[in-house]
Formats: structure tokens, C-alpha cells, sequence
């Protein structure tokens, strides 16, 4: 990734997860699973950080035009529709990455001022993402009673 868009997205970032620190941050309960040994699943509720905060806080365009246009400058294959036709295409924007990056930011640390610590970690993330010629997807099926022996890694 250019220098300079790497540099736009460390400032579109710490910029972004400032002027989040002003805002009131509730816990909300999240059912967490974990395996037993048994095999078994079991969850439990957890209090955690609510991160829709970060969605609808202020509109990132503004704050961010830099990234947008430097981005659309030298990688405007990452700026353009995605999706496919049976599912719908959309242009989700350098403001939905941006609003998404600060979200999983958050949910690691779990503070802003942990985030903007954390921020050349993420933008390392993207550099490689950007840069790489292929991606790898991942897809998770969700399975309703589903047990099995505590040796299982991998299906």
C-alpha cells in the first residue's frame, strides 16, 4: 500500500476512534458459547461493550474525505460495487470500512484509548489485504445441537 494512503487510513482512524471517546459507552448482555469437555456446548450471558455506538455516531464521510479520495486514487478496484446479482450488489464505501474497522477495534480492546494504541495493527491488516492478489474466505455454518467428541479440531 502507498505510504500516503497508509497514512491517511492511521489518521482517518485515530481521528475517528477521537471523537468517539466523548461518547457514552453501555454494556449490553451477549450470550457467550464455549465447548466442554464433554463435548457439549454451553453458554452463558456476559456483559461487553456495546460497539452500535460506533455506527450511527457521526458521519464519516465528512471526517474523512482524505482517505476516501486518496483511496479512490490509487486502489479504485477497492472503491467500487460489490456483491453479486442474486444476492444484490452495493458500494459500501471507504465510510463502512472505516465505521467497521473502528468497531473491531473497539470490540478487541474494549477502550478507545486501547484502539488508538492498536491502530498500526489494524492498518497492517489492511495493507496486506489491499496488496494481496487473492483473498481467502472463510464460510461458518451454524449448527443447532451439534455435539461431538472434545478431540475434534477441525470438521
Amino acid at each position: 500500500m502507498h505510504k500516503v494512503v497508509k497514512e491517511a487510513w492511521r489518521n482517518a482512524i485515530r481521528d475517528s476512534l477521537r471523537h468517539l471517546e466523548s461518547e457514552q459507552i453501555k454494556k449490553i448482555p451477549v450470550l457467550k458459547w464455549s465447548s466442554t469437555t464433554s463435548g457439549s456446548w454451553s453458554g452463558k450471558v456476559v456483559e461487553e461493550p456495546d460497539t452500535s455506538f460506533i455506527s450511527h455516531s457521526f458521519i464519516y464521510e465528512e471526517k474523512n474525505s482524505d482517505l476516501i479520495n486518496l483511496m479512490e486514487e490509487y486502489y479504485p478496484e477497492h472503491c467500487d460495487l460489490i456483491g453479486v446479482p442474486s444476492l444484490g450488489i452495493s458500494k459500501l464505501g471507504i465510510s463502512h470500512y472505516l465505521q467497521k474497522t473502528c468497531s473491531e477495534l473497539f470490540r478487541k480492546t474494549h477502550s478507545i484509548p486501547k484502539a488508538i494504541e492498536n491502530i498500526d495493527s489494524i492498518v497492517d491488516d489492511i495493507e496486506v489485504f489491499i496488496d494481496s492478489e487473492e483473498i481467502e474466505l472463510e464460510f461458518m455454518i451454524p449448527l443447532v445441537n451439534f455435539t461431538c467428541s472434545y478431540d475434534v479440531g477441525k470438521l
